[in-house]
């Protein structure tokens, strides 16, 4: 089932429960298995330091999405989480969300 399908869904489901209040849905998925890596510039074996974030460049020009390193690693092995942001009707700032999941990471 797709986002949009479910998201049209889970309205109509707390209007029929007698809802008024219908909450607003963000859903971002976080991939981990990717070939991604990210370094330093001046040498392959520098890692990025812990919490960093990648927005440009990298992602897809479209899409809602970036790479955040949230923890450090040994020496080129640094693999940051994909986020993709698949509904936002919270409506966040780009920078909001990321700090958001960045924080999240440390909990």
């Amino acid at each position: 089932m797709r986002v949009q399908e479910s998201k049209g869904l889970l309205k109509p489901a707390y209007q029929h429960l007698g809802e008024e209040n219908i909450p607003k849905f963000t859903v971002i998925v976080a991939q981990k298995n990717h070939h991604t890596k990210l370094f330093q510039a001046g040498g392959a074996n520098n890692n990025v330091p812990p919490g960093t974030i990648v927005d440009t460049g990298i992602v897809h020009p479209r899409n809602y999405d970036f790479y955040l390193c949230s923890h450090a690693g040994m020496i080129g092995t640094s693999r940051p989480a994909h986020y993709h942001v698949l509904v936002d009707e919270i409506d966040f700032s780009l920078d909001d969300l990321q700090n958001l999941i960045r924080s999240l990471s440390y909990v």
